[in-house]
């Protein structure tokens, strides 16, 4: 069953139960794509995607692409014309390291100057 909780702060959560699969699908869907980017800022939703994955405050960006590899799982990210969508699949019992990275990629960005000038 579908169920949408709205939080304090605005913030949509959208949970769907399958009792029978072990697997978990995390996902947030940012309102940030190339539609909203003015001709300089062409590019910069996409280009923020790839930074998110260069580190944030506790998670190196090797730990980060090896957090949830290490225990079967995956972590992705795109970037389309209305949204950055940022994912993690993981069996259940690994939920908890999934939020964490996920997470602190959105809201504990590294964001380092040698990595914007790579990146570039």
């Amino acid at each position: 069953m579908i169920q949408l909780t709205r939080l304090d702060n605005g913030l949509r959560i959208i949970t769907d139960s399958m009792p029978r699969m072990r697997s978990i699908a995390l996902g947030i869907w940012v309102r940030a794509g190339s539609v909203d980017e003015t001709d300089p800022e062409k590019g910069l939703s996409h280009f923020l995607e790839h930074m998110l994955f260069k580190g944030s405050k506790h998670f190196t960006a090797r730990e980060i692409a090896q957090s949830l590899e290490s225990v079967g799982g995956s972590l992705n990210a795109s970037t389309g014309k209305e949204l950055s969508v940022f994912t993690a699949h993981v069996v259940d019992e690994h939920i908890e390291i999934a939020v964490r990275v996920l997470s602190d990629l959105l809201l504990h960005p590294r964001l380092a100057s040698r990595d914007i000038e790579l990146e570039r």
